[in-house]
């Protein structure tokens, strides 16, 4: 971990310097490795700033914090970056998460498809269309399934016809 240290019309003490290390390590301790921070410590009127560029190896965190003591700065500031850093790791964690709920569901289909013989078609209307419509589609083009656009709720509906010659409607309730 590198860190540089700038003062601007404000010296830098060794015991900010340990200071500042000291809540570095403990940045550290998070799991995220630090590869180069930036401390840039300054003065405007009767504010002190503390700014912080710290990149990691995923990502990079920017804060700037004010106040009356520059301590108090330092403490905000990397109090803004654990918060940032906190939201970031649940993010990951519920990307990650998603992402393995859609691989079990895909797997379990693949599984259940290849057992089973699939005849794919391609009969189902994009344009939205009554009920009525549907049902004078299926039964003219003696068609046993279609899947269309209902134009009275704007969701996707199916209309099939069972074995025993009636027709049935699935729509899902969403």
């Amino acid at each position: 971990m590198k860190v540089n240290f700038t003062g601007r019309q404000v010296e830098i003490t060794e015991e900010l310097k340990r200071y500042i290390e000291k809540k570095l390590k403990k940045i550290e301790r998070t799991g995220v490795k630090i590869i180069d921070v930036d401390v840039v410590l300054s003065e405007e009127k009767y504010m002190k700033v503390a700014e912080i560029n710290l990149k990691g190896n995923l990502l990079s965190f920017n804060t700037v914090q004010k106040s009356n003591n520059i301590r108090k700065s330092i403490n905000q500031a990397f109090s803004a970056i654990q918060k940032r850093m906190k939201r970031e790791k649940e993010k990951f964690i519920d990307k990650k998460r998603r992402r393995r709920k859609t691989k079990v569901i895909e797997e379990r289909v693949i599984e259940e498809i290849e057992t089973q013989n699939v005849i794919k078609t391609n009969d189902y209307y994009t344009k939205p269309i009554t009920l009525e419509e549907a049902l004078i589609y299926i039964n003219s083009n003696k068609k046993d399934i279609l899947v269309f656009k209902n134009s009275l709720n704007n969701r996707f509906s199916v209309l099939y016809r069972k074995k025993d010659g009636s027709i049935s409607l699935i729509e899902p309730d969403l």
